[in-house]
């Protein structure tokens, strides 16, 4: 591109200057042999004047034709120029040329014409190459009476020569104004063109996504206000470009951080956008799936449908839908369609929000309230039915009365120990009451839990015994260890029989605090270990009420352990016993003196 401006620009300037020479030459040369001409002329007219004069007066001294040809000749070598004397009749009187009379007779014009229109000038143009030549031509009378004429011819030979050095003298000069206008002009155009080359490359690279390059402005003309204003574009277009680039970057954190599936369309069909969660939610990765038609979302065909309709132009769509692959999932779907500025159809947007866990703690949530409301009903109506027999007249007996008494307080103290376990899980849940946790010495932990059930383990014939490292500690609340170790040995007890035994064991490892309560009761199927601590699950439902269970005890274990960062794990065989284990951080996981927040309240 630099070699392009500059030839043309120095192109431009040589014919420019050329042209204007040539022209100023052919014109100063026409001039300078004009100037000759009329000067010549103006001579030759004066001398023709004394000529006429002195001829004149050879006439009217009667002087012999032959004289003539001296007076011509003397008079010819001082003024240079060929002197002819002409009668009335044409015939030639005298001539400076001497012996040529006759030959040059042809070549004089009509002297009557000529001597009728008085004095005259004309520039003769031989055929030959010889120079050209003026004529001028004066009457010569007598007694007023025109008898002859009197003529005078020179070359224009010293003419044509000053018009020819002035035409050389123009061409040295047209080739020297030539060379230092091309040097010049390919300096100024190399001036021009390097920064515009320099433009033009940084265009260059601006346009393939590199806005690091400048150009220098070394002039303040235009070129140099082009260069400046280029620079400038491009500063504005970086810090445009990074901006762009942080709100692109916010919005793949954004996309990439969301919990629900994003799948974004062209207007054609096919994937631009697909988040995590939606590869999540298909199974699919986003180089699977990007660029192919929406169609390829085969485990939900009705996504697509949803897409196609609002590429179709109709109203946003809600739907919940059900996907068994890659896993089994409900799924809350949004879908709409994209508009551009002008507000036509650009694309479509589908929102996939895996509402599962949603529903199954909705479900969760259901079948608590039901569970809590028949546990409640259950004592609540023993009550009342024993309330209204002893008020129909079963007081009066006094073995009968005391039985009903009696029902009533077991009753009672059911409903007491079903409102307690409530209220520890709405404690365990609510973060409003914080534990205070201390750092417990777990053998007076578990030797003050069995100590609190022991009247209960002597009623069912049940040994209980405690082995754990006098130095064993945990970080808890001591309130809440004593819960999770009552709960463990009342269970243990209770599903016991006579004559058996309940160990509670310790241990540290690995950073680790292990409990271990082992029970040599009854046991629990295989098939039942999932699901023993759901809240009101019992595995005999009918022993757990005859034993006064609440079906919440267990829960209430697992959710204060998972508080504390830790574990419950279970291991049982049908009538050998059963062994629950809790492995405790030794201090809390996060460094902080609080417990991690309780599980969902309707969690299983």
């Amino acid at each position: 591109m630099t070699g392009q401006i500059r030839w043309k620009l120095t192109f431009t300037y040589l014919i420019v200057i050329f042209i204007a020479m040539s022209v100023l030459g052919l014109i100063l040369s026409c001039l300078v042999e004009r100037q000759f001409e009329h000067e010549v002329d103006v001579a030759l007219n004066a001398h023709a004047q004394l000529l006429r004069s002195s001829i004149e007066e050879s006439f009217r001294k009667d002087i012999k034709p032959g004289d003539l040809d001296g007076i011509c000749r003397l008079l010819s070598g001082k003024i240079h120029a060929r002197i002819t004397v002409c009668g009335q009749d044409s015939a030639v009187l005298g001539d400076s040329e001497n012996g040529l009379t006759e030959a040059k007779g042809s070549g004089i014009p009509e002297s009557m014409r000529e001597l009728r229109e008085g004095f005259g000038c004309r520039i003769c143009h031989s055929e030959a190459r010889a120079p050209r030549t003026i004529t001028v031509t004066a009457p010569v009378t007598r007694g007023g009476k025109t008898i002859g004429m009197v003529k005078l011819s020179a070359s224009l030979y010293e003419a044509e020569q000053a018009a020819a050095r002035t035409r050389r003298i123009i061409l040295a000069s047209l080739v020297v104004t030539s060379l230092i206008v091309a040097g010049v002009t390919m300096r100024l155009a190399a001036s021009i063109a390097e920064p515009v080359s320099h433009m033009n490359e940084m265009a260059r690279r601006m346009a393939s996504g590199d806005l690091s390059q400048r150009v220098q402005a070394s002039s303040r003309d235009e070129v140099g206000q082009l260069a400046t204003s280029l620079n400038l574009m491009a500063d504005h277009l970086q810090a445009n470009l990074d901006q762009l680039d942080q709100e692109r970057d916010k919005m793949e954190t954004i996309l990439t951080s969301m919990a629900d599936g994003i799948v974004v369309t062209d207007r054609s069909g096919a994937i631009i956008l697909f988040n995590r969660a939606a590869e999540r939610l298909f199974g699919l990765s986003s180089d699977q799936v990007i660029g192919k038609r929406i169609e390829a979302l085969t485990a939900l065909p009705e996504v697509a449908e949803m897409a196609r309709r609002m590429l179709s132009g109709a109203k946003p769509l809600r739907k919940e839908l059900r996907t068994a692959v890659p896993a089994d999932r409900i799924l809350d779907v949004h879908a709409a369609a994209v508009h551009d500025r002008k507000g036509d159809i650009a694309g479509s947007v589908c929102v996939l929000a895996d509402v599962t866990e949603v529903r199954r703690q909705a479900e969760i949530r259901k079948d608590f309230i039901a569970n809590a409301s028949h546990e409640l009903r259950t004592p609540v109506a023993s009550i009342r039915a024993l309330v209204g027999a002893l008020q129909s007249g079963a007081w009066e007996d006094a073995a009968v009365a005391e039985r009903f008494l009696n029902s009533l307080d077991a009753e009672a103290e059911r409903l007491s120990l079903l409102l307690n376990d409530l209220l520890n899980l709405s404690e365990l849940e609510s973060d409003g009451t914080q534990p205070k946790r201390v750092v417990l010495p777990l053998k007076r932990i578990a030797e003050e839990a069995a100590a609190n059930l022991s009247e209960k383990a002597r009623q069912y014939g049940v040994r209980v015994s405690v082995d754990i490292p006098p130095d064993l500690v945990a970080y808890a609340d001591k309130r809440q260890m004593l819960q999770v170790l009552q709960n463990l040995i009342d269970n243990a007890v209770k599903y016991t029989g006579d004559g058996g035994s309940v160990d509670i064991t310790g241990a540290e490892a690995n950073g680790e605090v292990f409990l271990s309560v082992k029970d040599t009761g009854v046991g629990i199927p295989p098939s039942e270990l999932d699901r023993i601590f759901e809240r009101f699950y019992r595995v005999d439902k009918a022993r757990s009420r005859q034993l006064g269970g609440t079906g919440l005890g267990l829960s209430i274990v697992r959710d204060i352990v998972d508080a504390y960062g830790g574990r419950i794990t279970v291991e049982s065989q049908v009538g050998v016993g059963s062994t629950f284990t809790i492995a405790l951080p030794k201090g809390s996981p996060d460094g902080d003196s609080r417990p991690k927040q309780a599980a969902d309240p309707a969690r299983t």
